[in-house]
């Protein structure tokens, strides 16, 4: 009886992880440093513009899937490749809703926009980033991390870096949906020396 008791406790807290009753303070955590996500070029002042690439779909209650595929030339394997696929799964986003969902990257962090985030939505989202032939000469394996840019810790199944190969991957990276001011979230690499 006790062992149904316990998992009836960890079901609930698993259907209401993204509800909208749980409450704010809870799911708009604070940092008191700024992240600084690893940066794609070790001298990103050689850079003439910030390019920004951006995939975007309508998406609504059957869900779907988002891919984003760039390469960005320089740095010291000759281009850098940016790969990312978000997932929102069927029931996500309400059914008498729709959304236009959009990943944007630019050509000078390892990092990722992900909008909209709504507080509402039934699941969080789902995210694979992948980064080939950045200059991780700066990065320390040990502390290497991904974050949301206000600190939010994340959930990912995987995260690996790849010295020879300049990769950095994340994988199954569940993106957090709490209340912003903002409808976007910030997701990236962390790890450079100081």
């Amino acid at each position: 009886m006790k062992n149904l008791f316990v998992l009836y406790i960890v079901l609930l807290f698993s259907l209401i992880a993204c509800n909208n009753e749980v409450e704010d303070e809870v799911l708009t955590p604070s940092i008191n440093q700024p992240i600084n996500f690893i940066d794609l070029f070790q001298d990103s002042t050689l850079l003439d513009t910030i390019k920004l690439f951006t995939a975007v779909k309508e998406v609504g209650a059957s869900g779907g899937i988002l891919q984003l595929e760039e390469q960005i030339e320089g740095g010291p394997f000759g281009s850098i490749s940016i790969s990312a696929t978000l997932e929102i799964e069927p029931g996500t986003i309400p059914a008498n809703e729709t959304f236009m969902c959009s990943l944007t990257v630019d050509n000078v962090k390892a990092s990722i926009q992900i909008s909209p985030i709504e507080k509402h939505f039934a699941h969080p989202f789902k995210l694979n980033l992948k980064y080939t032939g950045v200059d991780l000469q700066k990065v320390n394996a040990n502390i290497l991390d991904f974050l949301c840019l206000n600190g939010y810790p994340v959930v990912y199944n995987c995260l690996s870096a790849d010295f020879s190969t300049g990769t950095l991957e994340a994988k199954d990276v569940v993106v957090p949906c709490f209340s912003l001011l903002e409808n976007f979230v910030t997701l990236g690499f962390v790890g450079e020396f100081d």
